[in-house]
């Protein structure tokens, strides 16, 4: 690999670039001090800013070797301060891989902040570095940060149960990775921005706070499917967003022209739209609607498809009797699927 240090980039709305010791109470306050920021990570939150003074005084002088990356990310609205960061913690230099971790501050999550961040280390290492392979991994129960990578076009590789200590304990590690071959095919193919178009009008766009807010807040939407004959099948149906794995569930019968369509491909997409309002003065509604592009999966174990059976109800109804009895008679033969977000993306549209 071509080694040319932690060299200053730049985005859209981010800046990334070295660290100085005169960031440590923006680093303290931002997110190292912080236990829901470090929950699954392998450092324990810092208990003063002397910790974090020591880290950034190893950190900087670490920037005299040309194999060492670590970049402040900072957010161009809020001039030079670090929100969070984003460096290489592995690497080996026989194959070309490098190990990318990440973390930002809670006040910045959803908002799509680490993924830009992310395509603009991949797109850095790949080109000017020229690694062979990107990897990350993160805890399934942080599967946020998974989101992350399968928005940068990174791939799912598996499950190694039980092979990383964080400050949760010994936990599974789920892969993903990004190869220079597929980074050179996605540029030729659809650009630098991924796997998934970006939106053309960035105004409209909402930021992923407000999509998640809104898959949560709905009742139904349209799942989209490759039907018979390959023709596009949508059909409307309810839905259960879970924040725990950030998955979304749905229900239904065993047998039917979706489960037919689904077990022969398992990449769908699901609609959602508000009821939309109007601004004083205004006659046109203003609606707010969110895509989710992912895979299908089938959920076997009962007890799950139990207990999400119960949440979905509760969207509808809070009568105990009424949920208790439909799960008694109709869980058995019910069948849950969960649609796994590869990309999320909304905006909202003026009618006029």
């Amino acid at each position: 690999m071509k080694h040319c240090g932690t060299v200053r980039l730049e985005t859209e709305r981010l800046v990334l670039r070295p660290f100085a010791v005169t960031d440590t109470e923006a680093m303290y306050r931002n997110w190292a001090s912080d236990p829901e920021v470090t929950k699954f990570l392998t450092w324990p939150p810092h208990a003063d800013e002397n910790v974090t003074k020591a880290v950034l005084e190893e950190w900087v002088k670490s920037y005299e070797r040309k194999n060492y990356y670590q970049w402040a990310i900072v957010l161009k609205a809020r001039g030079d301060e670090p929100i969070g960061s984003i460096s290489a913690v592995g690497m080996n230099e026989d194959v070309g891989k490098i190990h990318i971790g990440y973390c930002i501050g809670r006040s910045w999550w959803h908002q799509g902040i680490t993924s830009e961040a992310l395509k603009a280390v991949m797109d850095f290492f790949f080109d000017a570095v020229e690694a062979n392979r990107i990897e990350s991994i993160h805890d399934p129960n942080n599967p946020h940060s998974g989101m992350v990578m399968k928005k940068c076009g990174m791939r799912y590789e598996g499950r190694l149960r039980s092979s990383i200590r964080s400050n949760q304990g010994i936990s599974d590690a789920d892969w993903y990775a990004m190869l220079r071959s597929e980074w050179g095919a996605r540029n030729e193919s659809v650009g630098r921005s991924g796997m998934f178009r970006e939106m053309i009008r960035k105004k409209q766009q909402l930021p992923e706070e407000e999509c998640i807010r809104i898959l949560k807040r709905e009742l139904r939407g349209v799942l989209s499917v490759l039907g018979d004959d390959d023709y596009p099948y949508g059909l409307p149906i309810n839905h259960y967003y879970c924040e725990e794995d950030g998955k979304l569930y749905f229900h239904g019968g065993k047998k039917g022209h979706k489960i037919d369509a689904m077990k022969r491909h398992d990449k769908a997409s699901f609609c959602v739209y508000d009821e939309g309002f109007r601004r004083e003065g205004e006659w046109a509604l203003n609606i707010r609607s969110v895509i989710v592009f992912g895979r299908i999966r089938f959920v076997e174990d009962r007890e799950t498809v139990y207990r999400i059976c119960e949440k979905l109800s509760r969207k509808f109804t809070e009568d105990e009797q009424y949920i208790r009895n439909e799960i008694e008679h109709s869980g058995p033969g019910t069948l849950l699927f969960a649609l796994e977000p590869e990309w999320i993306t909304g905006k909202i549209v003026n009618e006029s």
